[in-house]
């Protein structure tokens, strides 16, 4: 209802950045992520600091699995709004989401200290503690990595076998493994496996079954 009320809306100068904006919110609040950054864009080409529709790109790239994009959206939304608590732990998830730890724990860390009852901070702090120790504990010992892929997967190897997890969700989130089960699995447990545990837990009830529901379990 919000979204037929924006588009009857007149783009009328000094205005159009609210309704473009408030449009954006719309279609991210719907999960229709694609469509939020392209509104998001929009009010950013009339006013490139809108804090609000900053703030809704970085949210839906990140959605979307675009880290690089969510954390370029997020660096400029740090420059308009350098005291906001929230900024940083949407900072951190994108840092979390390209492996780089220790940037994603500071960022952290900035979250808590500007907002300190920002609870999904905290929550996300613990996640990221969780996979520091895992890459310490693994450390100097080669990555696991599965070794009996389907003929059709072997391709991602190389990529696994380089620690290059990241690449490999990616990949394996393109439209020639859209229908294609044993991709999905080897996606949802990587993304466990990166401690990466929302995405996760969403891939495995997708698959359903013996192996979505032990995935889901673990």
């Amino acid at each position: 209802d919000a979204l037929a009320l924006y588009n009857t809306a007149i783009l009328s100068p000094g205005e159009e950045v609210e309704i473009l904006a408030g449009t954006a919110a719309c279609h991210l609040l719907a999960r229709e992520y694609g469509a939020a950054v392209d509104f998001a864009q929009r009010a950013l080409a009339v006013d490139p600091r809108n804090a609000e529709a900053l703030s809704i790109k970085a949210e839906a790239q990140l959605k979307r699995r675009d880290f690089v994009s969510a954390l370029e959206a997020v660096n400029r939304w740090m420059v308009v709004a350098p005291g906001d608590g929230h900024v940083q732990y949407v900072a951190a998830k994108a840092l979390l989401g390209l492996g780089r730890l220790g940037e994603a724990r500071d960022a952290c860390d900035r979250a808590i200290e500007l907002a300190p009852a920002h609870l999904p901070a905290m929550m996300l702090r613990r996640q990221i503690d969780r996979s520091i120790r895992g890459a310490r504990a693994a450390a100097g010992k080669a990555r696991p990595v599965p070794i009996d892929l389907p003929e059709h997967l072997r391709p991602l190897r190389e990529l696994l076998v380089r620690g290059h997890t990241a690449e490999a969700i990616a990949a394996l989130e393109q439209p020639p493994y859209a229908g294609d089960e044993s991709a999905k699995l080897l996606r949802a447990d990587l993304l466990a496996f990166t401690e990466q545990l929302d995405a996760a837990l969403d891939a495995y009830q997708a698959i359903g079954g013996l192996f979505g529901n032990v995935g889901q379990a673990h």
